[in-house]
């Protein structure tokens, strides 16, 4: 799956890294991402620390605009209102 490929490459995670953190043998990678199932998809997922939906999502639908104060869902396209809240903290004086 050329996303998965594409979120290996954004997190700076290889081949073989990623074979390791879902033990299993590095030769075996391209065949599991052949016809993978819902449990290798899951495993992949927790493995890149990413929710499973954005493995099918494009790097654009996961991307957030700069000046953003919502996120539009790519699965059923409802905006969902984004806020920040800074706790500025006075400095200890000793």
């Amino acid at each position: 799956m050329e996303r998965i490929i594409s979120l290996m490459k954004e997190k700076g995670i290889t081949k073989t890294a990623l074979s390791e953190r879902l033990n299993i043998k590095n030769q075996n990678f391209n065949a599991m991402l052949k016809n993978p199932t819902y449990e290798t998809l899951s495993k992949i997922a927790t493995a890149l620390n990413v929710p499973m939906w954005q493995l099918f999502a494009s790097p654009e639908e996961v991307q957030l605009p700069s000046n953003a104060h919502s996120v539009k869902c790519p699965h059923c396209g409802n905006e969902f209102p984004v806020s920040v809240n800074v706790e500025l903290k006075p400095k200890n004086k000793d």
